[in-house]
């Protein structure tokens, strides 16, 4: 770049401001939306239900795979603390 393109006062490059102004917005978007999803993540809603209801993932041969093993053990852990009414 030339000395002469570096001195020329900022209302000659209008797009250059643009761009900061468009990269400035995006970060503070970005910056807000992913501190309200953290913020969100923490909450844990604390209530009393009528029913736990364990969604299922697969099983193999009667046996439940991981995902569905770790649900279950979730929901009896829930069941234990008595967060169902009945």
């Amino acid at each position: 770049m030339s000395k002469r393109y570096l001195n020329k006062p900022a209302s000659k490059r209008p797009w250059l401001l643009l761009l900061l102004a468009a990269l400035g917005s995006l970060l503070l978007f970005l910056g807000i939306t992913g501190a309200r999803i953290v913020r969100a993540a923490a909450e844990v809603p604390v209530h009393q239900a009528d029913a736990i209801v364990i969604f299922g993932a697969a099983e193999y041969s009667g046996r439940p795979s991981p995902v569905f093993r770790a649900r279950l053990d979730h929901g009896y852990e829930l069941f234990q603390r008595e967060w169902r009414r009945w």
